[in-house]
């Protein structure tokens, strides 16, 4: 499959206004990211680009009160994330309880036996390896979660990597599916890489309509449309007294995926923001 990388420069080009365009790039289809001295670099599958695309996304930055102008050209597919793995990521600590680790720069075992948990990522996309701020904090908020013996569906698993830290956290039943084949692809190999069971499922979340009822903790980090859209299956994969953990959106959608929570019967008992996005821990009322 062939992908289309657009230079984002954005005027000007400050942090918050990159991670905006990241969220609202998101929903229009582009699945990874790469700071740039102007901006950002996107990539999304050529099936998926349009010129109208990307004017929407300049158009909702310009509301923002930022200008960007767009540059697309056509990418291979396998090389246009060559420098991203080439170089990959430094460890990520969670919380002095768990590091991340890039599989081919991988630290000393001195270093890593230092962390009661360490998973080994490879490094194929940015996104999914614990460098950005929402796999962080949903890492974070599941390190909070008793996880021993519990049954968790991560939805859109991407690298697999909230799947894989459940089942190195003792859950029984781990569930972990993505609409993307690359995705499942990713997520089978750093499952066997790092020596756990997942059940790992391809297509949306109609993959997981059997699960209705049967987990304890649901986790969700995507973006606000999928989220919105399919909120009430979260709802319904929640066992009473369940929680579902949302992160992949920024401060303004949260009045938004409030509401929708709170529509299918969740309520809302913890708010977290890290560099300007958000996670929302949400409870299913029960017994």
């Amino acid at each position: 499959m062939d992908y289309i990388s657009t230079r984002f420069h954005i005027i000007p080009p400050e942090e918050w206004a990159c991670d905006l365009l990241a969220a609202i790039a998101t929903e229009e289809g582009y699945d990874g990211f790469e700071y740039t001295d102007t901006g950002m670099t996107g990539y999304i599958a050529t099936a998926l680009h349009s010129a109208e695309a990307d004017q929407r996304i300049a158009e909702a930055l310009q509301e923002a009160g930022v200008a960007v102008v767009c540059e697309a050209a056509p990418v291979p597919d396998a090389n246009w994330n060559a420098t991203w793995e080439a170089e990959g990521f430094p460890p990520i600590v969670i919380d002095d309880a768990l590091i991340v680790v890039d599989e081919r720069h991988q630290p000393a075992a001195d270093v890593t036996g230092h962390y009661p948990l360490c998973i080994s990522i490879r490094a194929t996309q940015a996104f999914g390896t614990a460098t950005h701020a929402t796999t962080q904090m949903m890492l974070r908020a599941l390190l909070r979660q008793r996880t021993n013996g519990v049954t968790v569906v991560d939805c859109g698993t991407g690298t697999g990597i909230l799947a894989i830290a459940a089942a190195k956290r003792g859950a029984r039943r781990v569930v972990a599916y993505d609409i993307d084949k690359w995705s499942v692809d990713s997520t089978t190999y750093n499952a066997d890489h790092n020596d756990v069971v997942l059940d790992i499922r391809h297509g949306d979340i109609r993959v997981v309509a059997d699960m209705d009822g049967t987990a304890d903790i649901v986790l969700a980090n995507i973006n606000r449309n999928v989220l919105v859209g399919d909120m009430a299956a979260y709802a319904a994969m929640l066992k009473l007294s369940g929680v579902l953990l949302l992160s992949g959106f920024l401060a303004d959608d949260v009045p938004t995926i409030t509401a929708s929570a709170q529509q299918a019967g969740l309520h809302i008992t913890q708010q977290c923001e890290n560099n300007g996005w958000m996670l929302l821990k949400a409870e299913k009322a029960g017994n």
